[in-house]
């Protein structure tokens, strides 16, 4: 789902028969400051847009 800055719903979509197939962790540093980021991919067999 996508949602604008006043929270209403602007896209959606349905992911059917999904799993990931790769998954990737962000390096984490005891001293540092930033932000962790993971990157999920999936793998689908059928995607839908409703909205």
């Amino acid at each position: 789902m996508v949602y604008d800055s006043a929270l209403t719903e602007t896209a959606r979509w349905n992911c059917y028969d999904a799993w990931p197939s790769k998954i990737e962790f962000a390096s984490l540093e005891a001293s540092a400051n930033d932000v962790a980021v993971e990157t999920i991919t999936l793998q689908y067999e059928k995607l839908e847009r409703k909205k």
